[in-house]
């Protein structure tokens, strides 16, 4: 007999369980960290952006202030080398106007576009330049990929603007911060997948003995099991498996057992009427002969039919087609039906059956008369109908056998409360 080729089913990378796992996983991992890590940030930055802009305005105001004092105090053809000896930093820059708007002096990392730029901003604010009052004003500014604050402060001398100074800081790059948070949290993404990846393979290796398992095991050996000794979710899954595989197994052996037997049972009547045929057949001439071969011929098809009607009944009560229907009995009544006065002379006589109920008598010139005498067997499937009762009613059936002393037959039927039903 040719066996059934496997079937082998390739799960590739993309549509795996293991791999959606991993990618579930990252994704709740990089929205809890965009979440919290987005509020975390938005916040971090208002509070560092307030107190960066308050103490920029404050070094812008003293920066200024210093500055104007001393170009009050300096002589007019020192005031351009105080202004340049002043400021020498890289970062901070420095413009210094006169009252008609023309560049006095220029210093810091300014270019000469950049230059205009802040003349026309000063001439937009013009109203803050022609101020004869000590008060600032100031603005952002975008130059070079860099945010400037710029306060724009009049000099005065004898309440007369002398001249207007625009002073300008960099903003603190407070861009730096989502830059970190972006390394640190693209390598915890890294992280998490790998160990997101690791443990969904943990998790899953019990499904892998499974597959294993179930394509080692074929229609010729149904004993293996997978006996996983696990108290989750896979090994319930394991458990019922196994549970399924020997229900299987008993299935496919009541399948031989069933076979075996009708083919045990039905041969011995089958070459029972082909010599009673032959013997018939050698003995044209006796009327009394065909006739004994016909009634062991309607025997042994009563025998065949018996069979066939065990073997129905045992197949339908494993495909659970057969319902039951629960009744109160008297057990006494049960037991004491084998012990009637009307049998005991006979109980202990060869070929004699009590319960005529479970054979059929059969007829012929050799065999005797009496009461329970010559009767055949029955179809040798009783016991498994027997078992198939016991079982179905929810109870348990054992034998005992010994040599010399006989065979005994327990049979435990759980107690039917009516009052119930």
């Amino acid at each position: 007999m040719k066996r059934p080729a496997q079937h082998h089913f390739h799960v590739s990378l993309t549509s795996s369980v293991r791999t959606r796992l991993t990618l579930w996983y990252l994704a709740m991992v990089a929205f809890i960290m965009c979440l919290f890590g987005g509020s975390l940030y938005v916040t971090q930055t208002f509070l560092n952006s307030d107190a960066a802009e308050s103490r920029l305005e404050t070094q812008l105001y003293q920066d200024s202030q210093q500055f104007a004092q001393t170009y009050r105090q300096a002589l007019p053809d020192r005031q351009r080398l105080t202004a340049l000896r002043l400021y020498q930093s890289s970062q901070e820059m420095v413009l210094l106007l006169r009252p008609d708007g023309s560049v006095l002096d220029a210093r810091g990392p300014l270019t000469s576009s950049e230059i205009q730029q802040l003349r026309a901003r000063a001439e937009q604010n013009s109203e803050m330049i022609d101020l004869t009052t000590s008060q600032n004003h100031s603005y952002g500014w975008w130059a070079r990929d860099t945010t400037y604050r710029v306060l724009i402060t009049p000099v005065l001398n004898q309440n007369a603007r002398v001249a207007s100074l625009l002073v300008g800081l960099p903003r603190p790059h407070s861009i730096s911060l989502l830059e970190i948070w972006l390394f640190h949290g693209t390598l915890a993404l890294l992280v998490a997948a790998i160990g997101g990846y690791w443990l969904a393979g943990k998790a899953l290796r019990p499904v892998k003995m499974i597959t294993r398992t179930a394509n080692e095991i074929s229609v010729t050996d149904l004993r293996r099991r997978l006996h996983l000794q696990s108290r989750d979710e896979f090994g319930e899954l394991a458990a019922t498996f196994d549970h399924m595989l020997a229900r299987l197994e008993a299935a496919f052996k009541r399948q031989a057992q069933f076979t075996a037997d009708a083919s045990h049972e039905l041969r011995t009547p089958l070459t029972i009427i082909d010599l009673e045929i032959n013997r018939a057949l050698t003995q044209l001439e006796q009327p009394e002969a065909y006739r004994h071969v016909l009634e062991q011929i309607q025997a042994e098809n009563e025998q065949m039919t018996a069979t066939v009607n065990s073997l129905l009944l045992l197949a339908r009560a494993d495909t659970g087609q057969m319902t039951l229907d629960l009744q109160e009995v008297d057990l006494s009544d049960i037991a004491l039906a084998s012990v009637e006065n009307d049998h005991l002379p006979y109980l202990f006589e060869r070929f004699y059956r009590v319960d005529k109920a479970r054979s059929r008598r059969q007829k012929g010139p050799a065999l005797s008369s009496k009461p329970g005498y010559g009767e055949p067997s029955g179809s040798g499937l009783g016991l498994s109908i027997v078992q198939w009762i016991v079982q179905a009613h929810g109870g348990e059936i054992r034998v005992e056998s010994k040599i010399g002393a006989g065979t005994l037959f327990e049979v435990r039927l759980p107690l039917l409360n009516m009052a119930e039903e």
